[in-house]
């Protein structure tokens, strides 16, 4: 080979060199500094947002929140406003959506995660084997049983528990299945029962309970321990013989109810809206130590006589 040649293959060979000298140095690995690394923490996904889920209270629709199947059922249907009963083999009804303050349920357990979601478990004798969401400022929306009894209770108890722990699934996965209702302008699921009481009927009663949905509310005195009650809801009168009357322009039924020493009264009042639902409104009176109910009813019905002119008529 020529000088020239040979000149031009050291070139050559320098100039490879080079190059792999640049890709070597490209690959060096420089440690971090001591210190400088941090381990990193297991993802650990946020918590469902359960009064986000839920939203407006007030317009809520307890029977989007679960389906009947979930409890072995067929079919679900409005209890009030804020309840949603599923009828499940025995005879027996599940209660679905009645939201409250925690504390005034009683008999609660150590609250338990599931899905993300606190919740505990309650039993009352007339509202056996619960189960209570707790979400937001202290509240608990819960999913009961009105009725268990005889070889049965327990096989319905195990159904409540099986179908909350469904609904909870379905509010995390598909929170977007909850609905709201928009009621019509005549509806009672507009009217605040706070609010739409005439003062002069409750002046004897100072005590007032709320609830967040805004379709109850209840007056009490401590020291009579008497109480009205007075709630809106879906439903149609039982137009049971003798009970029928009219109270203000509006059908009424009227229900006596001695208890021993004690008395009450309930009033339903019909109210069909246009195109819509049938509704009542519902207005409770006990008396502490007055055992005529008759006497309980009279006054009862005076005080209906005040409300019901103020609810939206048809």
């Amino acid at each position: 080979m020529s000088g020239a040649g040979m000149g031009g293959l050291g070139r050559l060979t320098a100039a490879v060199a080079g190059v792999l000298v640049l890709v070597s140095g490209c690959t060096t690995v420089v440690a971090p500094p001591p210190g400088f690394a941090h381990g990193v923490p297991d993802y650990r996904p946020p918590k469902p947002d359960v009064a986000k889920i839920l939203g407006d209270l007030t317009t809520l629709d307890p029977c989007s929140l679960t389906m009947p199947a979930d409890f072995g059922a067929v079919t679900a249907k409005p209890m009030s406003f804020d309840e949603c009963g599923i009828s499940i083999p025995g005879g027996a009804t599940i209660s679905v959506g009645m939201v409250d303050k925690v504390d005034t349920f009683q008999a609660r357990g150590t609250p338990t995660e599931f899905q993300g979601m606190s919740y505990s478990i309650y039993s009352t004798p007339i509202m056996p084997c619960g189960r209570l969401l707790l979400f937001g400022d202290d509240l608990a929306l819960s999913v009961h049983m009105l009725a268990a009894s005889g070889e049965g209770a327990a096989a319905q108890c195990d159904k409540v528990a099986e179908g909350f722990e469904k609904m909870l699934k379905r509010l995390k996965s598909s929170p977007k299945s909850v609905k709201h209702r928009t009621f019509p302008p005549a509806s009672f699921g507009r009217v605040d029962a706070c609010a739409v009481m005439p003062a002069a009927v409750v002046s004897a009663l100072p005590t007032v309970r709320t609830w967040p949905s805004k379709h109850t509310c209840a007056w009490s005195d401590a020291g009579t321990q008497n109480e009205l009650r007075v709630s809106f809801g879906v439903g149609e009168l039982t137009d049971l013989p003798g009970n029928a009357i009219e109270v203000a322009g509006r059908k009424t039924e009227k229900l006596e109810e001695p208890m021993g020493d004690d008395a009450g009264c309930l009033l339903l009042g019909a109210h069909q809206v246009p195109h819509g639902d049938h509704e009542m409104s519902v207005l409770n009176l006990v008396r502490k130590g007055v055992k005529d109910a008759a006497a309980v009813c009279d006054q009862a019905v005076q005080y209906a006589n005040q409300l019901w002119p103020v609810l939206p008529t048809p």
